[in-house]
C-alpha cells in the first residue's frame, strides 16, 4: 500500500454527497473512503505499470475537495467537462498533465483509466477490490 503524503483536509459525507449529486452518480465505495480518509495528496511510491502493459507512469497528485489550489476536484471537473467521457471522473494527474480517471457508470465502473492528453484511454486497474 502506498503512503499518502500532503493529504488534504478530511472530507465529510455531506461534501461527498454534494459531489455525487453534481455527478448524478455515486462514487465507488473504495474511492469514497479514500476521499474521507485522505482528501487528496500524493502517493509514495508514485510509479505504476498499466494493467497488461509494459509501460507505466506516475501519480503526481490525487485531487481533493475544498482545496484552494489547482488540485481541487470541482475545478478539475469543470476544466475537463468536455474532454472526458461522462462515465469517467478525473481523480489524479501524472507529471505530464495526463488525467487518471475512475469509472462511475456501466462497464467503466470502479475501473481506473489513464487519460492520455491525445484523448486515448488506457485501463490501469480492472477493479478497486
Amino acid at each position: 500500500m502506498a503512503k499518502i503524503n500532503d493529504a488534504g483536509s478530511v472530507i465529510s459525507v455531506d461534501a461527498i454527497e454534494v459531489l455525487e449529486s453534481r455527478l448524478e452518480s455515486s462514487l465507488p465505495r473504495s474511492y469514497r473512503e479514500f476521499l474521507m480518509n485522505y482528501g487528496g495528496g500524493y502517493p509514495e511510491p508514485d510509479c505504476y505499470i498499466f494493467s497488461g502493459e509494459k509501460d507505466g507512469s506516475d501519480v503526481q497528485r490525487f485531487y481533493g475537495l475544498n482545496r484552494s489550489d489547482s488540485y481541487d476536484l470541482v475545478k478539475i471537473l469543470k476544466a475537463f467537462n468536455d474532454r472526458i467521457p461522462k462515465e469517467l471522473m478525473p481523480i489524479a494527474r501524472d507529471s505530464g498533465g495526463n488525467q487518471i480517471c475512475i469509472g462511475l457508470r456501466g462497464v467503466y465502473r470502479e475501473k481506473i483509466y489513464f487519460g492520455i492528453m491525445s484523448n486515448r484511454l488506457v485501463m490501469m486497474v480492472s477493479s478497486l477490490n
